[in-house]
């Protein structure tokens, strides 16, 4: 009787585990699809403003001896555009399957009652739980916002709505409006990265933790914050109205 309870304890303790890792995979799943769910709406969504300023495009084609110039139905413009952004939004959003952990952690950060002894005064437990998914997030989410900036400008450079002249930048009004936004969100998502930074030390995210890093990166931080902030009013106010000077 006394071996039958045993296997069956047993057998109890292996379904149990097998429902955990279960759980964890279908949780790693979701949060993966979320993240390129949303990855692939923030890419295409910003190709899409790029498509509605692009007029027509010539493409040079060859018939014998002759070169014919046609132009690319929009419809292959926009089915581009959105292809595009579903390529790039799927690239950019591996990897994100592990933060499961993060989230399951974060969901219900634990409370041990012993401050870090700083300035900040955070609970030890917020370096465990909320820290790692604040971190994941905040990178992940600089990676998007620079990669739309880059590509964005790029095209819009390509079909001249956005250059370089005498060392001044000339756009036209939809294309500053579009760069100068994403400026602001990326000057606001390194912003959020300077707030971090501190706890960051603290929890060990950026190597040994002592005080000179403290006593150097913490006023750093709160400086570069304060100019990320400024730089999103400037982009927004440049977004709003060309004054080159």
């Amino acid at each position: 009787m006394a071996g039958r309870r045993n296997n069956r304890t047993g057998v109890g303790s292996h379904l149990r585990g097998g429902d955990a890792i279960i759980a964890a995979r279908d949780l790693a799943r979701l949060i993966q699809i979320l993240v390129a769910l949303i990855s692939v709406a923030w890419f295409t969504g910003n190709l899409f403003i790029v498509y509605r300023a692009i007029g027509s495009v010539q493409m040079p084609r060859r018939l014998g001896d002759l070169e014919i110039v046609e132009a690319v139905p929009r419809r292959t413009l926009l089915a581009g555009a959105v292809l595009l952004g579903v390529v790039l939004g799927a690239l950019l959003s591996l990897g994100t399957g592990d933060w499961w952990r993060h989230a399951v952690m974060a969901s219900s950060p634990p409370h041990f009652g012993v401050p870090d002894g700083t300035a900040l005064g955070r609970d030890a437990g917020y370096y465990v739980s909320l820290l790692p998914w604040y971190a994941a997030l905040q990178n992940r989410t600089m990676i998007l916002v620079l990669a739309a900036t880059g590509v964005v400008s790029l095209l819009y450079a390509v079909i001249g709505s956005l250059r370089i002249r005498r060392g001044r930048v000339r756009a036209s009004d939809y294309a500053r409006a579009h760069v100068g936004v994403l400026l602001a969100c990326l000057a606001l998502v390194i912003a959020w990265g300077a707030v971090l930074d501190p706890a960051e030390v603290i929890g060990g995210l950026h190597g040994t933790v002592d005080q000179a890093a403290l006593s150097v990166r913490v006023p750093g931080a709160a400086a570069v914050a304060g100019v990320a902030i400024v730089t999103v009013v400037v982009s927004l106010a440049w977004a709003w109205r060309d004054r080159p000077r």
